[in-house]
């Protein structure tokens, strides 16, 4: 995918189906690219005719990109349901690197879902960034139950394969996490 496409893409504002390596996810993603970086796409994700927050996917393991009849007809759900008016995170997102990501991530406040998809490892989390290192972050989370782990994880940037914020299953988490239920 050469960055002519990608800004194409980006400034049509087109809906994509984005297919990842096999071993990392083998479902595609939907969504319009807002930004890109050599390392990163950032974008607005769709999920059932809905804009469901954000994702910025590491490039490594993206294998295409590609507009289908199927996703323009999305597209113009989308648009008639006045659902593409204001897609852009609400704050700025520098995406040339991890530092620079998980820096604006943690001065906005916002949950984050840090995922290592290799099945080997298998890291899913969810919580704040709690520091951001050279070549890791620091990320408080909670287990199934909705609980704190005492502790902080370390991930290496490396290991990242994707992030995501602001989506529904986030923010419902932020917003029920340690309460009684």
């Amino acid at each position: 995918m050469t960055n002519k496409q990608l800004e194409y893409y980006r400034k049509n504002k087109k809906l994509v189906k984005i297919e990842r390596a096999p071993e990392i996810d083998d479902n595609p993603i939907y969504g319009i690219i807002l930004d890109y970086s050599d390392k990163f796409i950032l974008i607005a994700s769709e999920y059932d005719f809905f804009i469901d927050g954000w994702m910025i996917l590491n490039r490594f393991y993206i294998e295409t990109i590609t507009t289908t009849p199927n996703s323009n007809y999305c597209k113009k759900i989308l648009q008639k349901e006045g659902l593409l008016n204001d897609i852009m995170p609400l704050f700025p997102m520098n995406i040339s690197g991890c530092n620079t990501i998980f820096r604006s991530l943690k001065k906005h406040k916002q949950f984050a879902m840090i995922e290592d998809e290799h099945p080997e490892s298998g890291i899913f989390l969810i919580g704040t960034i709690k520091q951001v290192n050279k070549d890791s972050v620091s990320i408080r989370h909670f287990d199934g139950t909705g609980k704190w782990v005492s502790r902080s994880r370390n991930i290496k940037f490396s290991d990242i394969s994707i992030i995501r914020f602001g989506s529904n299953y986030i923010r419902l988490h932020e917003k029920y996490l340690g309460t009684k239920l």
